[in-house]
């Protein structure tokens, strides 16, 4: 893991720059997320309905990838599944800048 040497409130963070893909994995929604620069905090949610994730809360190097699933719903379909995902970083929470 990465160590940091003052507390996440006081890191000046840049845009990211999340990039976010999805497609149908099975009965599962695969979510890939790159990060360009830093991420810290990496939240993911779809449709205010309740998941389980693979890991919705995690941090993204720079120039790092990462997979993560959850399962589909009942009548689900990947247009609807885009609409509602939210993928958001302590960058876009606008508390560091």
């Amino acid at each position: 893991g990465a160590v940091y040497f003052v507390p996440s409130k006081h890191l000046e963070l840049a845009d990211p720059r999340l990039d976010v893909s999805t497609r149908s994995s099975g009965d599962k929604w695969e979510v890939t997320i790159r990060a360009e620069r830093l991420a810290r905090f990496v939240e993911l949610r779809a449709g205010g309905k309740p998941r389980v994730w693979g890991d919705n809360y995690f941090d993204l190097p720079a120039r790092a990838g990462r997979k993560v699933y959850c399962p589909r719903l009942p009548g689900e379909t990947i247009a609807s599944f885009r609409r509602g995902l939210r993928v958001r970083s302590l960058w876009d929470a606008g508390g560091v800048r």
